[in-house]
Formats: C-alpha cells, sequence, structure tokens
C-alpha cells in the first residue's frame, strides 16, 4: 500500500517537474521523505516506472536539503589545512624563517649572484616589514 502511495505521489510531483523545473523542489522533498520510508530497491523500481533518472532524483534531493537550510557542510577535503591566525605575527614570523633558510642554502652553495641575493633578501623584508605595519592599523 506505501508503494502505491509513494508511486502517486512521486508521480505527481515528477510531472510538475516535467512541466516546469520550478517545481523541482517539491519532488526533491517528496523524494526525500519516501527514500527514508521505502527500501532502496523500492524507490529505484518506482523512478524507474515513473522513467525518473535516479541521479536527477537524488539531484532535486540534494538541493532541496541545500535551499532548505538542512544540508550539513562538507568537511574540509585538505588535511593538512588549519584555522587562520588571528593576526599575521605568526605567518609573519614564519615567512622570515623560511627566508633566512633559504638565503643561507643559497649563499652557503654559491648560488645564484650573492649581490642579487642580497637585494632580494632586503626587498622580501621590506615587503613583511609592510604587512607588518598594515597589520598593526
Amino acid at each position: 500500500m506505501e508503494i502505491d502511495a509513494a508511486k502517486t505521489e512521486l508521480s505527481k510531483a515528477w510531472k510538475k517537474v516535467k512541466e516546469t523545473e520550478k517545481y523541482g523542489l517539491d519532488f526533491g522533498e517528496k523524494y526525500l521523505e519516501w527514500s527514508k520510508k521505502l527500501s532502496p530497491p523500492d524507490l529505484a523500481h518506482i523512478c524507474s516506472a515513473l522513467e525518473i533518472d535516479l541521479n536527477i532524483a537524488g539531484w532535486w534531493a540534494a538541493r532541496y536539503l541545500d535551499v532548505s537550510g538542512f544540508k550539513k557542510p562538507k568537511k574540509e577535503a585538505r588535511i593538512n589545512r588549519s584555522e587562520p591566525p588571528d593576526s599575521f605575527e605568526p605567518i609573519r614570523k614564519l615567512a622570515i624563517q623560511m627566508l633566512n633558510k633559504g638565503f643561507d642554502l643559497l649563499w652557503s652553495t654559491g648560488q645564484g649572484d650573492r649581490s642579487q641575493l642580497s637585494s632580494a633578501k632586503a626587498w622580501a623584508y621590506g615587503k613583511l616589514k609592510e604587512q607588518e605595519d598594515h597589520s598593526n592599523e
């Protein structure tokens, strides 16, 4: 009996989607409701009988969740991502450490023109100092 009710309700909602996409969210809501009540094979059978692509049905259900505010935020995919610091100072200090190590490595191995290395280091320190000044404003 429940399957007949689901088929009727989904059929009506799908007809509205076919007429105008405006009602796709209504279909998404109905599909979501029935996906909680029926088994996946039963729901797939109903969608197949109504010629509803399961990917499209799932898309409308996800769209309904998103628009309605029910969708959970996605987990950060980049595992090495951290919270941004409250100030620029920790990043500036790290940048200076990187600058010093890189400069020391290039200087000790004789890579590059030493005059240009010194100029590049002075320029980078100046840029970091500008950032420090702007972050204190």
